[in-house]
């Protein structure tokens, strides 16, 4: 017995609302992801450089990038405002702007043209192998990440397969450097004591002069009185 025509019309309408609702549903979990990862990144190796390219990235949302650079594992950084169609480049360098005293293990700088768009606060990983660490002739307790001069809290994390990981905090992109600072030797300045001075007393005794006015009065007037006699 053959369906009737409405049934048939109702069931491929129930099919046809399905896929429908299949596809809204896709494209909804498609729009959710973009929205809420609002980011899109490629890793272009050049030598020891990591561009990475942002086609879009909402404000306040934070974004981890993996640099693997120098020993800079990645970096976590959040926007102030929204960023559009563009990149932060992470480079090994042989020289920085600024005066460094102590023993490096690598130089690396993170720049990137929307600086002003990144918060403070930039989570850093550093990943180092520990073998080219002791070469560096640092030991493992005095790493420390340095970031345009300033020196920052370098916490150790774990050690795993080798390598040793630590975590920062940095105030923004710049020029970095992990390394070992030279602690400056404070010159010891003993205290001179000074000799009590003792003041010496004259006690010399002053021999008063006799008054010749005195003697030659009482002299002239026993002359006086002899010539009277005489």
């Amino acid at each position: 017995m053959a369906r009737p025509k409405k049934s048939v019309q109702k069931n491929s309408n129930r099919v046809q609302d399905k896929i429908f609702w299949a596809a809204l549903g896709i494209i909804f979990i498609i729009s959710t992801v973009v929205i809420v990862t609002n980011v899109d990144t490629s890793i272009d190796l050049t030598g020891n450089a990591v561009v990475q390219t942002i086609s879009y990235f909402k404000a306040g949302g934070e974004m981890f990038l993996e640099t693997k650079t120098g020993g800079i594992q990645d970096i976590t950084v959040t926007f102030n405002e929204e960023v559009k169609n563009s990149l932060i480049k992470t480079e090994m360098v042989d020289d920085v702007s600024w005066n460094f005293d102590g023993k490096v293990y690598s130089k690396v700088k993170i720049s990137s043209v929307i600086e002003d768009k990144i918060n403070e606060g930039i989570k850093v990983t550093l990943k180092i192998r520990e073998n080219d660490l002791l070469e560096s002739g640092i030991s493992q307790g005095d790493v420390r990440l340095f970031v345009n001069g300033e020196k920052l809290d370098t916490v150790f994390d774990k050690s795993k397969d080798g390598y040793l990981y630590y975590k920062a905090v940095s105030p923004s992109l710049g020029e970095f450097i992990i390394g070992k600072e030279m602690v400056k030797e404070v010159e010891v300045v003993n205290d001179v004591v000074p000799e009590p001075v003792v003041e010496v007393v004259d006690e010399r005794v002053v021999e008063e002069e006799v008054v010749e006015e005195e003697a030659g009065f009482f002299a002239s007037i026993g002359n006086f009185f002899k010539g009277l006699f005489n």
